[in-house]
């Protein structure tokens, strides 16, 4: 594939959906991925490869048939016609449910192949272990239950005929289920690890936070005085949260955020004001078993899923029943004093930031350029609710690229580089707490390029600086292109994602089938960038104030020739009015754009001066 020098992300994913179309959809049935150890997230990654981008670009959307666009009907041909693309998704949905209820009725979020055996054991992971309740899988089915929600509400109201009126009444309240079902796995794992200052984990992150060489009593008070408002608000609400009460000892530190299923200690989760637990309606509680401690990756997958729920389509279609909007106002919280924690912890002090000393450390020991990046997106997230700091965006800037140079995207490899290895075979994450029930599982990331992808397109979305935009974008490009080079350039595959021996000879193996999780990130990452390529940068302060000057001279040249000219109905007066309504549009647009308002006023100003020379000479004539 050869590089592009703009990326176009509706002609991306509309290829991309014709992948997806050709590999998951033959003899009239969804085509699930080709794994023996069954899993609720990949399964619904593939699904959200056409839903997701479909319910959250307008102009991508399936839902009406007669609405649907011509190019989007011919990237999605092997589904059908324009009447056949929606029950298609409609069918494909009712059978990932059906794959994915437990024989007691309630909904699965087992994450099967996604678990594997740490390398220093020999046995096979356990039907237990396979079976476990997995943050990733509850995240992807909030994601997905969102999307397929808005789908069918408006599928029904001005698509469905027939026999699909009751099928997507009969989905509904299934999809109703799962999604609160999804909410309760999330609060049940999320966790605290409280620990005292000469612990193990106390004596990684003084370190990590001082970068200056302070005392270590300073860096402590300094540490207190930031997560004043988390402390505070995380004792006062308890959020079900063990050891919460312990937070009342200055001496002690924290971290707060996922683990990566539902914490070993984490209580039946009851809403306020009801007896019973909410397992009811949710489907049972289970057994937490995942070590009561956060994962920076769980995290930030819990992160965004929860920033879905806030997202303003969900509060315009009214996709939530009153008691997951109390659900949702619960991870609320909880999602908050995460940003603020994490963002304070990675801008710690007042010189270098311990996210600049690349690359960043987990209190076990662990570092990685994936967790610097991971840190960087929490980062993000914070900026984006609480309005960017330019100043934060300039140091973030620098830091997105480096991760670029040190992942081997923009630089070359070199040979037998470890740099490599965070595309394949990934970096691995250990389970704690699996153990339990079989032998040592691990967690394996690939998905470095994508999300790397998304977060530069996040920057550039929020920045107020049209140069340092330009510059995230053109690296953006660069990621693009390394990633367009991975994907499948034959066979059935072909168009999908994704195989990096085909960027680095390094690796040598080839995979042989597409990764659902890493096209569902390419197709995240695209929908992001088409996000920022929508927005503007910033209203220039001096364009916009030449652009009000011009206008203004408009304006009263507009109003002089008026004045002038006689109240009759003539092709002058009827000239004149028209330019007088011309000012008043480039009026509306000198805000928002002020350039195109200043090209609106030199044709004005133009025939003003023409009328006005004519005119003159008239009276001259005279």
């Amino acid at each position: 594939m050869a590089d592009v020098d703009f990326i176009q992300p509706r002609y991306e994913i509309l290829e991309l959906w014709r992948a997806v179309a050709r590999q998951s959809y033959r003899n009239g049935r969804w085509q699930w991925a080709e794994n023996t150890l069954r899993n609720s997230i990949s399964d619904a990654e593939q699904l959200l490869c056409i839903v997701f981008p479909a319910t959250n670009r307008p102009q991508l959307s399936l839902e009406v048939p007669n609405s649907i666009p011509d190019d989007v009907l011919d990237s999605l041909h092997n589904l059908g016609d324009s009447v056949q693309i929606p029950r298609a998704i409609i069918a494909a949905t009712e059978e990932y449910l059906d794959r994915h209820t437990r024989e007691d009725g309630t909904p699965g979020f087992g994450a099967g192949g996604y678990y594997v055996v740490s390398s220093e054991s020999t046995e096979s992971v356990s039907d237990d272990q396979l079976d476990l309740d997995s943050v990733v899988s509850y995240a992807t089915s909030i994601n997905l239950c969102l999307a397929i929600l808005g789908f069918l509400l408006q599928y029904r109201e001005r698509g469905a005929r027939g026999d699909w009126v009751s099928r997507v009444d009969n989905v509904l309240p299934r999809v109703r289920d799962r999604l609160t079902a999804a909410l309760t796995g999330l609060l049940r794992s999320f966790t605290m690890n409280v620990f005292s200052l000469d612990s193990e984990d106390g004596r990684f992150l003084i370190p990590m936070l001082n970068q200056e060489g302070r005392p270590d009593p300073a860096v402590i008070s300094e540490f207190n005085q930031r997560m004043q408002v988390v402390r505070g608000r995380l004792r006062e609400a308890r959020l079900g949260v063990a050891r919460a009460e312990d937070l009342d000892n200055p001496n002690l530190l924290f971290e707060i955020g996922w683990t990566w299923s539902i914490a070993d200690d984490a209580p039946p989760f009851h809403l306020e004001d009801e007896d019973q637990s909410i397992g009811e309606i949710a489907g049972s509680q289970r057994k937490g078993y995942a070590l009561s401690k956060p994962y920076l990756y769980f995290t930030l997958v819990a992160l965004e899923a929860i920033e879905l729920l806030s997202a303003e389509r969900v509060r315009v279609l009214g996709l939530l029943d009153a008691r997951q909007e109390r659900l949702a106002s619960a991870l609320f919280i909880r999602r908050d004093l995460t940003q603020i924690y994490w963002s304070n912890l990675a801008r710690f002090g007042t010189a270098r930031w311990p996210l600049e000393d690349l690359p960043w450390r987990t209190l076990d020991g662990v570092e990685s350029d994936y967790l610097t990046l991971l840190v960087c997106a929490v980062l993000l997230q914070d900026l984006a609710r609480r309005e960017a700091n330019e100043d934060d965006l300039r140091r973030l800037q620098p830091l997105l690229s480096e991760l670029a140079n040190r992942g081997r995207i923009t630089r070359r490899s070199l040979n037998n580089d470890q740099a490599v290895e965070i595309h394949y075979p990934g970096l691995r994450i250990s389970l704690d707490g699996a153990e339990v029930l079989g032998p040592p599982l691990d967690w394996r990331l690939t998905d470095f390029s994508p999300l790397l992808l998304r977060r530069i397109a996040q920057a550039a979305g929020l920045t107020t600086n049209q140069r340092r935009r330009d510059d995230l974008l053109s690296l953006g490009i660069n990621v693009w292109n390394h990633l367009a080079r991975r994907a499948f350039i034959d066979g059935e595959h072909k168009g999908l994602w994704d195989d990096p021996s085909r960027v680095f000879d390094r690796i040598g193996v080839s995979a042989i089938r597409p990764s659902w999780t890493l096209n569902f990130r390419v197709v995240e990452a695209l929908v992001s960038i088409w996000s920022s390529q929508a927005n503007r940068a910033t209203r220039n302060q001096d364009l916009g104030d030449m652009a009000i000057a011009m206008i203004s001279e408009a304006e009263y040249k507009v109003n002089q020739e008026l004045a002038y000219t006689v109240a009759l109905q003539t092709p002058l007066q009827a000239t004149l009015q028209e330019l007088r309504e011309a000012v008043g549009r480039a009026k509306g647009l000198s805000d928002g754009q002020p350039a195109t308002a200043m090209a609106m006023c030199i044709p004005i100003l133009q025939e003003l001066d023409r009328i006005s020379l004519g005119r003159n000479d008239a009276q001259r004539a005279e």
